[in-house]
């Protein structure tokens, strides 16, 4: 009801304040990822809550250690339901770490809801120590024992995708063979025969996974097998009592050269 300087009140007229109500964001939107891949984040709202057109995102605080990948979400207005599901980060230290959203979601009338944060959680990758390749001789163990970087999460295992052995070189009985889930000695027996006059190799493909089944990076490990001097199998002789053998060591055609001689 207006009332005038002199007292005289005017007619009551009802004012009428209408409230629209503000989106609310689900509360159940975390998630945790291994590292490097996608954390699969799809903004909504809760149950109950009016439609949203979109969402602000206000703010993306990444910890230190992981690493973003081009392309992923940036701060802004107006942004898809989907506009952090394909980010994905990169954590290559001991521990988890997290990503923190804070999201804002906006209403079909305008309205904007409460900022609620959501956390992405990136478990770590583990990272193969890189001074595992090494050098043996033809016939004898390489002795590889596979292991992980210092910093690194620990493996539980390792995948072996692949064994690259040089065609000249021939395997031992028992060598390992390609699988998932392999122990840290897996390739710590191999053998191999080089009877050519060279070093050949043998190229490991592996891969370590953390006991959250989370897998590292395929590093290619290299085994050396230095090849074994072959006796020349023609130098057996005849001679009469009393006489020289006239036996000179040597080793066969395309044999690697023998530095001296072992009569056992």
């Amino acid at each position: 009801v207006p009332v005038s300087a002199v007292g005289c009140g005017g007619d009551m007229v009802q004012v009428t304040l209408t409230v629209y109500p503000g989106p609310v964001l689900d509360p159940d939107l975390d998630a945790t990822v291994c590292s490097e891949e996608a954390g699969g984040i799809v903004l909504d709202i809760a149950a109950g809550s009016i439609a949203v057109t979109n969402y602000n995102i206000t703010n993306i605080n990444v910890a230190n250690g992981l690493v973003a990948y081009i392309g992923n979400a940036t701060a802004g207005n107006g942004k898809p339901a989907n506009e952090i599901e394909s980010d994905k980060f990169t954590n290559t230290s001991s521990t988890a770490k997290t990503v923190v959203y804070d999201i804002v979601p906006v209403g079909t009338t305008g309205c904007k809801g409460d900022m609620v944060q959501v956390t992405l959680t990136v478990n770590p990758e583990p990272v193969i120590d890189p001074g595992l390749n090494t050098t043996t001789c033809s016939d004898v163990a390489g002795g590889i024992i596979l292991d992980v970087a210092s910093g690194s999460v620990a493996a539980a295992g390792y995948n072996i995708t692949s064994i690259a052995v040089n065609p000249s070189l021939v395997a031992g009985p028992g060598n390992a063979t390609t699988g998932n889930g392999l122990s840290s000695n897996a390739i710590a027996g191999d053998k191999f025969t080089n009877a050519t006059a060279g070093p050949l190799t043998v190229v490991y493909d592996v891969a370590p996974v953390s006991a959250d089944g989370c897998t590292g990076d395929v590093v290619q490990i290299t085994l050396t097998v230095n090849p074994e001097p072959i006796l020349d199998p023609g130098i057996n002789s005849t001679t009469c009592s009393d006489a020289t053998g006239g036996i000179t060591l040597k080793v066969a055609g395309g044999s690697v050269t023998a530095a001296n001689y072992n009569i056992t």
